[in-house]
């Protein structure tokens, strides 16, 4: 058989093409389709049995289900799958393969697509990083106005005995600073360079995905954390902080759902005698089959059912870890599992925030210009703030600009990062020039802040995230004014 085709798709770097004559059952395969699947031209004829012979034994039946779908009732289908090579099963190909029947019905043509190739992931994964940053950054700025709106309506209580109405405002606090802690998670995981290493404070970066993970667990399990003073890791903050995501996943995912007063999933963090920072997450769940306990961290490998996850989980925390130094292994048990986690620790002590002196409001009012694109946001801090100071509102950074190249001059200038017309970062770069203790006067908020995080680096303005600790605003703004 010809393993000619007539359609041109294949000659895209990683795609295959698959054709087949429902009438006389000839099948012809495209030269990349081949290589794709990692099988010799002389050693396969073209079929559906030498295609699902190199595919994964647990993906199989969905391949024939799917073709079957497009034969039978002309549908079209699309599903990524996994496949061996046979000379190296070892060597697993993520494959994204479409059907479809041509327009007179008579042939099925496939496309197949190699995505394991570091262009696909990177592309992928760089969509998920732009839509996370973009995500957190709408979500932060309607979170920093309500925060705002709430201190102001707490202020305004005064002292009246008006005990429910600030309970319900504590609430809100509450419920804002929730999803602040689930927005901040979004920022750390839409920073995908894996080569950007840093020293990291374990706690902290597991209260990240804690907040990623809080909805899955709280339908199977109580959350109780057991943290310890630990020295810092050098690591890369989003990849580290995928290991304790499906690591809390799969406790949460191993207890039955609607059992969480019956369950628990602890995650401690400690010393060990070596020096080095152990993270444990334990669970009260199934536990894991002796049958594949010698196999959990290779790829592929699952206790869930399926359709439930490929099971990729465990053997990338296991590369992950060990690209830092680290080793991970795990106990379990029937109604007892405990995934353990060392790292290697550095030298690097974790800073610790100075304390500030208290600073009473000065009995002179001070000058503050508020800049953000955000009207609501800026209007709001402008009535939080405007009782101590004489505030001015600029909507965009080009408008502050002008008013500053004009010779006006402020006590702190509130400026947000991200603007359409002039940054915050432009604003900076500006008044270094025009005038530079202007520009030391800066303090920053921001919705999101992942493009800036050199320029944050190399400045000492404090940057505050929206939602604000309002609080910790004031008082900077009031340094600045003393």
């Amino acid at each position: 058989m010809s393993r000619a085709t007539p359609y041109q798709l294949d000659l895209v770097a990683n795609f295959g093409t698959w054709e087949w004559d429902l009438a006389t059952d000839e099948q012809t395969w495209s030269d990349e389709l081949y290589a794709i699947l990692g099988v010799p031209p002389e050693t396969a004829l073209p079929s559906q049995a030498s295609f699902t012979s190199v595919v994964h034994a647990d993906d199989i039946a969905r391949v024939a289900v799917a073709l079957e779908r497009v034969r039978r009732d002309g549908a079209r289908a699309e599903l990524e799958l996994r496949v061996r090579a046979p000379a190296n099963v070892n060597a697993i190909r993520f494959v994204r393969l479409r059907a479809w029947r041509t327009a007179d019905q008579r042939r099925l043509v496939a496309l197949v697509e190699d995505v394991t190739s570091s262009s696909a992931i990177t592309e992928r994964l760089s969509s998920v990083s732009a839509f996370a940053a973009g995500v957190a950054h709408e979500i932060n700025n309607p979170l920093g106005f309500l925060s705002a709106n709430l201190e102001l309506v707490a202020q305004e209580l005064g002292s009246e005995d008006r005990r429910e109405v600030e309970a319900l405002l504590r609430e809100a606090r509450h419920g804002i600073q929730r999803i602040h802690t689930v927005v901040r998670g979004l920022m750390t995981f839409s920073r995908i360079d894996p080569t950007h290493h840093e020293p990291l404070d374990v706690n902290r970066l597991i209260e990240v995905a804690i907040g990623i993970t809080h909805t899955e667990i709280r339908q199977r399990a109580k959350l109780v954390r057991d943290f310890r003073p630990v020295p810092q890791v050098d690591a890369n903050a989003a990849r580290l902080g995928q290991v304790f995501v499906n690591l809390l996943l799969n406790a949460a995912q191993s207890i039955p759902a609607g059992t969480n007063t019956d369950h628990e999933v602890t995650i401690a963090t400690s010393v060990d005698s070596a020096g080095r920072v152990v993270i444990e997450v334990r669970d009260t769940g199934r536990g894991i089959p002796r049958a594949l306990g010698a196999r959990v961290f290779e790829a592929f490998v699952t206790t869930k059912p399926v359709g439930a996850g490929p099971g990729l989980g465990l053997s990338v925390c296991r590369n992950i870890v060990n690209s830092i130094g680290g080793e991970i292994g795990f106990d379990s048990e029937p109604g007892k599992t405990v995934f353990r986690v060392s790292l290697p620790s550095t030298t690097t002590p974790i800073p610790v925030a100075p304390e500030q002196p208290s600073i009473k409001p000065s009995t002179r009012r001070g000058t503050v210009l508020i800049v953000d694109d955000e009207t609501i946001f800026a209007n709001s801090l402008r009535r939080l703030l405007g009782r101590e100071h004489d505030v001015s509102v600029c909507y965009g950074g080009g408008e502050a600009l002008d008013r500053l190249r004009a010779g006006e001059r402020f006590d702190a200038i509130v400026s947000d990062l991200m603007m359409p017309d002039v940054s915050g970062v432009d604003l900076y770069t500006q008044l270094t020039e025009l005038a530079v203790e202007q520009a030391e006067r800066m303090i920053f908020v921001t919705g999101g802040a992942a493009h800036a995080t050199e320029f944050l680096a190399r400045i000492t303005n404090p940057c505050f995230d929206k939602p604000c600790d309002l609080g910790a605003l004031r008082a900077a703004i009031r340094r600045l004014v003393s």
